[in-house]
């Protein structure tokens, strides 16, 4: 938690993934895939291997339940814990947010806020899920809101999460597409960003300030980017098929498998966003692949 910021330009000092814990579970093919007439950055990650060759998705689940303080709430909520009874007593609020159901999609959710924090650098400005009325509802619009300045262009990109998990990678990419359709259609874009005015999550006025006259399209309309930070899980059987003995043999064997199923999966992309409409957006797109979706939503739960 920060104590000072200097401004727009300071985001990342908001940012409350941990490095350590996403590099303990996570790895991503060296070279990130662009496309042809979209803008589009698809990142190909996989589970690491423990010592005995075994994906750690379940490492992953309890590393995400170990985040659902920052995740939840906001910073002056959390700064009212002022001692481990009331760090408990957060925590199991925490909890009774999330949906105990095996089809639930918040294991993704939270997934995603993850990722775009460790690799995107974009820390979450609104807290979504604690703006649920009831715990067994999903949450309406994107899957989460973050924001980074890029320096560089002198411009606040604002990130909308989208997340997916499903069996097949097709049936995934597919529904992420017509999700970011659905938002467009339905103009939620401007909905989003009126949640960032009322629902800050961090504590320091100047910085909300400075925010607030960013997102307002009234007075600036060039100073906001639009972006779709978005996440397919799915089945992937090679997890458990490698045949290699050693580590680091198993690693490679990895990894050698992984490329290929990159490029069919980029082949996905490509078809599935070809008639998109809106090709002036951004996207960065995570893909993830698990030896079982199912086993990992149940994983998280039973470590919240």
């Amino acid at each position: 938690m920060p104590h000072q910021t200097s401004g727009i330009n300071s985001l990342d000092e908001y940012l409350q993934a941990s490095l350590d814990r996403y590099t303990a579970c996570l790895d991503v093919l060296s070279e990130p895939s662009s496309f042809t007439e979209l803008s589009a950055t698809a990142r190909f990650h996989h589970l690491r291997l423990d010592a005995n060759g075994r994906s750690r998705w379940k490492d992953l689940a309890k590393n995400l339940a170990y985040h659902i303080l920052g995740y939840c709430f906001t910073v002056s909520r959390r700064s009212r814990a002022k001692d481990d009874t009331d760090l408990m007593a957060l925590r199991d609020e925490a909890r009774s947010f999330f949906r105990k159901s095996q089809h639930s999609g918040e294991a993704g959710e939270i997934l995603l806020y993850f990722l775009m924090e460790a690799v995107l650098k974009a820390p979450q400005m609104v807290s979504k899920i604690s703006l649920k009325t009831n715990s067994q509802l999903e949450c309406n619009g994107s899957d989460g809101i973050h924001m980074r300045w890029n320096e560089n262009e002198g411009l606040l990109d604002v990130y909308f999460g989208e997340a997916k998990l499903y069996k097949k990678a097709s049936e995934g990419i597919g529904s992420m597409v017509q999700s970011i359709e659905d938002f467009h259609t339905n103009s939620m874009e401007e909905f989003e960003l009126r949640l960032v005015t009322r629902h800050f999550k961090h504590a320091e006025s100047d910085l909300k300030d400075q925010i607030i006259k960013f997102v307002d399209r009234g007075r600036s309309s060039d100073t906001v980017r639009v972006n779709h930070a978005c996440l397919v899980g799915y089945n992937w059987d090679a997890y458990d098929k490698l045949t290699q003995s050693t580590l680091s043999e198993m690693n490679e064997e990895l990894k050698k498998n992984y490329l290929k199923e990159s490029n069919k999966l980029q082949s996905l992309l490509q078809r599935r966003f070809l008639p998109f409409k809106s090709k002036r957006l951004r996207f960065e797109i995570f893909l993830l692949p698990f030896s079982s979706i199912d086993d990992f939503r149940n994983e998280f739960l039973n470590a919240l």
